[in-house]
């Protein structure tokens, strides 16, 4: 990768010095008023600048200022993410960004300051993976949604692979509370995460009844560990596939509880648990 980074750097510096990409020019959509054109790669720091980067496969260099929007797939803005001492470029250095723009220079490789970049999620879990069929929603991992199947050898392996880094993120804020972890039964894996403290941050009022070992959140859903079944108002139980559990007297729930109970995006990446805007369609 360093090397890389050198040849690319060389070759742009060349071009400059011979004064080829000096001069700012509308691509062929601006010119003739089309939308704006949009690159997908990856993008890596060109060495020794602190605002340019080039794509691996060296068609182009974007020159990123303070102005260019950077967002996630979720409209998450990148730079409100940052955490203490993370440098931008850094950040997607490596990344696969798309990135949308309309002036380039008469250069090789052309060169843009871009209008808006979007940084991709790559590896995004939705569980559970059911091997009796196809994934729920997919694995976020060169498979299209609802085309994975996996065998009881290959789910193993990524019960191994998944780490989980106890971090609960909630519509892009960092929230303190007991760490999620990993359960492997036959045939899936489970994401437990705490049932009070995601339910308040949420909003709900979660109250416990320890004669029925039950929750009830808000007016209208209850659960009970151990049990299956999940129920909102008067609807037909809901199953999950895993019931709720007591861990050291904090009520643990399937990731999917708030997904498919309660209408929220949840999904984990990069070790962490992110939830997201309501899924579309769900009035909350």
């Amino acid at each position: 990768m360093k090397n890389a980074k050198k040849v690319l750097a060389l070759l742009l510096a060349v071009i400059m010095i011979l004064g080829i990409g000096s001069v700012l020019a509308m691509g062929d959509n601006a010119a003739n008023g089309s939308p704006s054109s949009e690159k997908t790669a990856r993008f890596i720091i060109l060495e020794g600048s602190e605002n340019s980067m080039i794509s691996e496969c060296g068609e182009l260099v974007i020159h990123i200022s303070d102005e260019t929007p950077i967002v996630f797939e979720d409209d998450i803005d990148v730079r409100e993410a940052l955490e203490e001492g993370q440098v931008l470029l850094e950040v997607l250095d490596g990344r696969k960004l798309v990135v949308t723009y309309s002036i380039t220079t008469r250069s090789i490789p052309p060169q843009t300051t871009p209008e808006k970049i979007v940084v991709m999620y790559e590896v995004a879990v939705h569980l559970p993976i059911d091997i009796n069929g196809e994934a729920e929603d997919g694995l976020g991992i060169e498979a299209p949604i609802g085309s994975l199947t996996l065998t009881e050898e290959e789910l193993d392996e990524m019960y191994e692979v998944m780490q989980l880094n106890g971090e609960v993120v909630m519509f892009g804020e960092l929230i303190d509370m007991p760490s999620p972890f990993l359960v492997r039964s036959t045939g899936r894996i489970d994401i437990m995460v705490p049932l009070r403290a995601i339910a308040e941050e949420l909003g709900y009022d979660v109250n416990w009844d320890h004669e029925v070992q039950g929750v009830r959140l808000g007016a209208s859903t209850n659960l009970w560990i151990g049990r299956d079944e999940y129920v909102v108002g008067r609807m037909a139980p809901v199953e999950l596939g895993v019931a709720p559990a007591l861990v050291d007297g904090v009520t643990f729930v399937p990731m999917t509880f708030f997904r498919d109970v309660l209408g929220y995006n949840i999904f984990s990446f990069e070790g962490q648990v992110v939830f997201t805007t309501p899924v579309e369609g769900e009035d909350m």
